[in-house]
């Protein structure tokens, strides 16, 4: 095994403790320095918390002092730029045990080790996470300076400093880059501006500046010359980027407003089609709200339905009769709602969902049928339902389950104990839920006797059931099913739990429950961490 893949194996916190021993080596050593691929290691991890631990090395200037600005450099642009305040602030937070490498880190010597090339904008990007405002402002003066659009988040992070002289420098520096060809920086560095504005205090003359150069950004990305580089940052791969350029964009009351909310709802981004939907309603936007209205996600659903009934229209009648069939109970209950106040006869609902399982084939369509059969039909209509429990499609069988739950859950226990054992994890849940949830039959009973099932996740649902009664009566089964494999983790989380509670309690248990507890316990306490094995012998010893 290589040296590189020893580096791969060895855990984070002991990488950093080495890079944080390591001492400049003196001018006479021979031969590369032990430090290099330690440093090239915490690169590509690229974990925000070794940041701190760079610092040292990346002022020492030499072949180090590179590898640690890389480093760095990788660190900081694997975190999304609305971090970078957290993360200069844990510089600043943490420099007290770094070497005097970095706290005495002076002018002069800041300027005479840096390093040429693309790592110049890193480097003395570090350098303007620092303690001192002098060297703080040095390096933003340089960075004002720098070509390379790089330099932009770093004079953004500067607004918000609280010497004046250094928020100065970094204002002049941002502000001389209101150009044509920094906007594709600018839209990179709105998530970084949002966050600054959000978290400052409108009194204080730092968010003053934050806010004013924020407002020019805007106006630069929104003008119709620049809005290209709002359009990319659209399509981001960074999501916060994403939707800071969208929410930019559907704000600022231009017509590359309407091309964003459009763009936004055809986007695979949850929040980006809720934003089209609200903006859709401020713009009374009938078209963009109707296509909405059949989002497959329930939340933009709700938004687009709510901004239609608001706005009301010829065509509202249709979307709420196709609302009734909607796969999201809430959307459901508020079409029913809003058609009784329409003056629609409530006893027509359950026709309609009749009518809609004779004719519907989709996943989608049959679950709001079953669904909306459920919550307005009665017990006749069970018989039904019950075709559906055998319905090839997950979707479909929990949708009868749940409906049957309603409807006559008592003359179909068999068939509800049957779907605990179903196939899929998402149909065995629904159906303890329903024995639970309607007292269908003793559940205590038939979760006993699923827990050794075949399928795991039958098993683990069992377990859940069980773990949800009464303290003394859910031991036993806990402790019944730590040796199991498959479910062993959720038991120990099961019992970890009860741990935790067994102090504020004063319940004893019958007799029957402490044999049941101690019987269980040896073969449990094989498999039990050791600590967690003695907490629970010694309560069953007080008990």
């Amino acid at each position: 095994m290589s040296a590189r893949d020893d580096l791969r194996d060895l855990p984070h916190r002991d990488l950093l403790s080495q890079v944080q021993s390591g001492r400049p080596r003196r001018w006479w050593a021979s031969g590369p320095d032990p430090r290099l691929p330690l440093l090239a290691e915490v690169g590509r991890r690229a974990e925000p918390d070794a940041l701190p631990y760079l610092l040292a090395p990346a002022v020492e200037g030499g072949a180090v002092g590179m590898a640690a600005v890389t480093a760095a450099d990788t660190v900081l642009q694997a975190a999304p730029v609305s971090e970078w305040p957290a993360l200069s602030a844990r510089v600043r937070r943490e420099d007290w045990w770094l070497d005097d490498e970095w706290r005495r880190l002076g002018i002069r010597t800041l300027r005479q080790r840096a390093p040429e090339g693309w790592l110049r904008v890193p480097y003395f990007g570090l350098a303007s996470f620092h303690r001192s405002g002098y060297v703080r402002e040095a390096a933003l003066q340089v960075l004002a300076d720098e070509p390379s659009v790089q330099a932009l988040p770093f004079l953004v992070l500067g607004l918000r400093d609280w010497v004046p002289q250094v928020r100065e420098v970094a204002e002049a520096g941002a502000r001389r880059r209101f150009t044509g060809d920094d906007a594709a920086g600018w839209a990179e560095v709105l998530p970084l501006l949002m966050r600054l504005e959000e978290t400052g205090h409108r009194e204080n003359d730092r968010s003053e500046t934050v806010s004013a150069v924020a407002r020019d950004a805007v106006r630069l990305l929104v003008q119709d010359e620049h809005a290209e580089a709002l359009r990319t940052a659209w399509d981001s791969p960074v999501r916060e980027v994403r939707r800071a350029a969208v929410r930019v964009s559907l704000a600022s009351g231009t017509r590359v407003a309407a091309e964003a909310a459009h763009h936004a709802a055809q986007s695979g981004d949850l929040l980006l089609r809720v934003a089209a939907a609200r903006w859709a309603a401020d713009q009374s936007d009938l078209d963009l709200l109707h296509l909405l209205a059949d989002d497959a996600a329930v939340g933009v659903r709700r938004e687009a339905l709510d901004a239609l009934i608001a706005l009301g229209g010829d065509g509202l009648d249709a979307v709420l009769l196709r609302a009734l069939l909607d796969p999201s109970g809430f959307v459901r209950e508020s079409a029913r709602y809003h058609l009784r106040k329409r003056g629609a006869d409530p006893s027509t609902f359950a026709p309609t969902y009749r009518n809609a399982l004779n004719e519907s084939s989709t996943a989608e369509a049959l679950r709001g049928a079953l669904g909306g059969l459920g919550e307005s039909g009665d017990a006749s209509d069970a018989d039904l339902v019950l075709p559906y429990l055998a319905d090839p499609r997950a979707r479909v069988r929990v949708a009868a389950v749940q409906a049957l739950a309603r409807l006559a859950p008592h003359d179909h226990r068999d068939r509800l104990i049957a779907a605990a054992e179903d196939e899929s994890p998402r149909v065995a849940r629904a159906a303890f839920r329903a024995l639970r949830d309607r007292d269908v039959v003793d559940v205590e009973q038939v979760a006993a006797g699923l827990l050794p099932h075949p399928l795991p996740h039958v098993g683990a649902e069992a377990l859940r059931a069980l773990a949800s009664l009464p303290r003394w009566s859910a031991l036993p089964y806990l402790l019944r099913a730590v040796p199991r494999p498959e479910i062993r983790e959720q038991a120990v989380h099961g019992l970890r739990r009860w741990l935790a509670v067994s102090h504020r309690t004063f319940t004893a248990p019958s007799d029957e429950q402490r044999r049941r507890a101690e019987q269980a316990f040896p073969a449990a306490a094989l498999h039990l961490p050791p600590r967690m094995a003695s907490e629970v012998r010694d309560v069953l010893q007080r008990s």
